[in-house]
Parts: structure tokens; sequence; C-alpha cells
């Protein structure tokens, strides 16, 4: 179950989730947060990184698309 399903907000994303989605490693998603190329929507309080699924699949998206562009 999803966060979305169980009522508590947008579903949110691991570092690794990110990473899987985007073919990259962790570390490079790291970098991009970091440079502000793709901030998180959260930080807990144990300072781990979480993104929005739909902005990430919306990020994915448009990479990709840039990439066929190309």
């Amino acid at each position: 179950m999803t966060d979305d399903e169980a009522g508590t907000g947008p579903a949110q994303l691991t570092v690794q989730q990110v990473a899987d989605r985007f073919g990259v490693n962790t570390r490079t998603v790291q970098r991009w947060s970091r440079e502000g190329r793709l901030p998180p929507a959260a930080v807990t309080l144990g300072g781990h990184q979480k993104w929005d699924a739909a902005e990430v699949d919306a990020a994915v998206a448009a990479a990709l698309a840039a990439r066929r562009g190309r």
C-alpha cells in the first residue's frame, strides 16, 4: 500500500528508488539534490531525503523526452 492509498499524502521515494527510476547511482541523485537539480520534497529528522513520486516521474519523463529530442 502506498502513502496515497493509505490517505496520508503523496507517495514518497527513497534515494534508492529515485536512482532506480532514473537508472543512475544513488550518489548521482545525492549530487543532484545538493546542486538543486532534484530537490527532495522532505527531509526526515534522521536526515533521510524523500522525493514526491509524481515529481520524480515527471522529471524522468522530461529527461527521456530531452534525450529523444537530441
